[in-house]
């Protein structure tokens, strides 16, 4: 008998459940890991409806499968669904696998196509929900589809019904709708329309609806193209292909729809000439062509047909009854008339001549020179400063405008309404140059613009400058001599700063220096006349007749005893240089005390004469 593991085998299966379990808690305890359990995917289980259809070539088909409804319970987050598509369907069909949508247009000769003709496939939806549990998979929501192609149903080329339009017209609601036959039993007509006037359009595309109020000035012929398509039909070669047409539509003038003129007179117009016009006369052009001449508060009618257009123009300038005035038409001179703008209106304005000059007359050159019409806006404009004459030391700086009437503006800008002829001045007023220039202490050159005869004052403030050399050492300087004051600006000037010498100081230190080499001679003087009268004494005495024979005894030198003292010897030698001293200023007083040369008398003891300059 065998043995059962029946037991066995559920122990075996609980053991490892029991350990799958354990390893599954420690690796999420180690790793600190969330483990998501909920599914990605949940089904759908409301079925899907199937097809089992017969399909004709060149017919338009669509099919809905998205009838299914999303399914799962206690899901809670975002739900979408997918559409998917398997098999075999019929050539040129478009598949949403978002809303679940067959669209088909089997094209000629599909029919023979799949197996004989038949083409099989399915569909099925599923839900993404990540918070569902599934129960099932596509299971329940497959859709079995069956599609047998076959040949075309009989139908007829598509036509343009041709239709006979009404009139439109000018300014008037109108209202018309296209028609068109063929091609599939229960059509789908889509228009297009082109060359319609303006203020008509196509209203309704699916019902071929036209509608408006055509323009002012649209009255004539308009050939308009239109074009149909059934859009129920494949536009394949072969099955209905797109139908166009032209047709005329006609558009009648405004005043022929109210009556205005009778159709033997047609749309006439009228023109007329304003009472601006006091003098002279304008001609009248209608497309080209001179057909009558107005004065000013006169008009005439002139014949039209309906639905034309004419050029009318006048002359744009007309003479005045003196040369400074003329005539201007006030804006174009130039309009259209039609059926609607069957009136046109010319008036005039007299011009007067304004000139613009500037005081002075070489100032600068003003725009606006020129013939204006009466209650028309003159402006001009000036430069606030002119610099033409810099060369020569000349500029002008605006100051204000002076008008025809003798008012005066003082901006730069000017405009005012005429209303007479006359100048417009610009005045300036003029500036000179004042030119500053010095060479001490450094070049100065300084420049400042002044008015016309005005009185300029400068003041550069300089300073004293040093002399070079010994004369600078004893404190000589340059002073400035008009580097200040006043200068009347009739012209361009240029004023010079002068630089006089100053001796002051070293003058006085001369004399200073003087005095003290007088005082010192002076004294020096003094002392040696003191000195003289002493040696003069000894010299009277020194100067007695000596006997004619002298004996030695008398000539030889008195020696010293051999017994004297060094006081004495000391003594006797002071006395014997006295003696020296004395003679020898005697002798001195003995040279002449006049100059040999020119007989003038010099000093005692000078060295040159004072007269003649003779060295002695």
């Amino acid at each position: 008998m065998r043995k059962s593991y029946k037991g066995t085998g559920r122990r075996a299966a609980g053991f490892f459940r029991l350990l799958l379990g354990i390893i599954v808690t420690l690796t999420l305890a180690a790793g600190s890991m969330a483990l998501n359990t909920q599914p990605v995917q949940a089904i759908v289980v409301t079925p899907l409806a199937g097809y089992t259809q017969d399909l004709y070539e060149c017919q338009s088909y669509t099919f809905q499968f998205g009838n299914a409804a999303p399914f799962c319970p206690g899901g809670t987050g975002p739900k979408t669904i997918y559409y998917g598509l398997a098999g075999i369907v019929p050539p040129d069909a478009t598949w949403d696998m978002n809303t679940g949508v067959l669209t088909i247009c089997p094209r000629l000769g599909s029919s023979a196509g799949g197996v004989l003709g038949v083409y099989t496939f399915v569909v099925w939806c599923t839900e993404l929900d990540p918070t569902c549990t599934p129960t099932a998979w596509w299971s329940t929501n497959v859709a079995n589809c069956v599609f047998t192609v076959k040949p075309p149903n009989a139908f007829t080329p598509l036509s343009i019904t041709p239709v006979n339009y009404q009139v439109a017209w000018e300014n008037i609601q109108f209202n018309m709708t296209l028609a068109a036959t063929g091609c599939s039993t229960t059509p789908a007509y889509n228009w297009a329309v082109t060359g319609l006037p303006a203020g008509l359009t196509l209203t309704n595309a699916t019902l071929g609806t036209i509608g408006g109020i055509p323009a002012p000035g649209t009255c004539g012929s308009w050939p308009v193209n239109v074009t149909c398509t059934d859009t129920s039909m494949c536009p394949t070669a072969g099955c209905c292909p797109p139908m166009s047409q032209t047709f005329t539509l006609i558009v009648d003038c405004y005043a022929n729809y109210y009556a205005l003129y009778s159709a033997v007179s047609g749309c006439d117009f009228e023109v007329a000439c304003g009472p601006g016009l006091t003098s002279g006369q304008t001609q009248v052009w209608i497309d080209g062509n001179k057909e009558a001449t107005l004065t000013g508060g006169q008009s005439e009618k002139f014949t039209s047909i309906p639905c034309e257009k004419h050029l009318v123009m006048v002359e744009k300038t007309l003479p005045g009854p003196n040369p400074d005035t003329s005539f201007e038409c006030i804006g174009p001179n130039y309009q259209v008339v039609d059926d609607v703008n069957n009136y046109v209106y010319f008036n005039y304005a007299q011009k007067v001549s304004i000139q613009t000059r500037t005081d002075p007359g070489g100032a600068a050159q003003l725009p606006g020179t020129g013939s204006y019409a009466i209650g028309s806006i003159f402006s001009t404009s000036a430069p606030g400063v002119v610099e033409t004459d810099l060369q020569n030391g000349i500029k002008y700086s605006f100051r204000e405008f002076r008008l025809p009437d003798g008012t005066t503006r003082p901006n730069r800008e000017l405009w005012f309404t005429v209303d007479r002829k006359g100048d417009v001045t610009g005045i300036f007023d003029t500036y000179y140059r004042l030119t500053l220039k010095s060479d001490k202490p450094y070049k100065v050159n300084e420049t400042s613009w002044e008015l016309k005869n005005s009185a300029a004052k400068y003041d550069l403030a300089l300073q004293a400058v040093p002399m070079d050399g010994i004369l600078g050492f004893l404190g000589a300087f340059w002073k400035p001599m008009n580097s200040s004051g006043e200068i009347q600006m009739n012209g361009p000037q240029m004023v010079e700063i002068g630089w006089a010498p100053d001796y002051t100081s070293p003058v006085i230190i001369i004399i200073i220096i003087l005095l003290i080499v007088a005082a010192v001679v002076f004294v020096l003087l003094r002392k040696k006349k003191k000195q003289d009268g002493a040696v003069g004494t000894a010299v009277k005495s020194a100067s007695t007749p000596r006997p004619a024979v002298e004996t030695p005894a008398e000539t030889a030198p008195v020696k010293p005893a051999a017994s004297a003292t060094p006081e004495k010897k000391a003594k006797l030698k002071a006395e014997s240089r006295a003696e020296k001293k004395a003679l020898s200023e005697a002798e001195s007083k003995d040279k002449p005390n006049f100059c040999p040369k020119c007989g003038s008398s010099v000093d005692e003891g000078a060295s040159f004469c004072k007269k003649c300059g003779n060295k002695l």
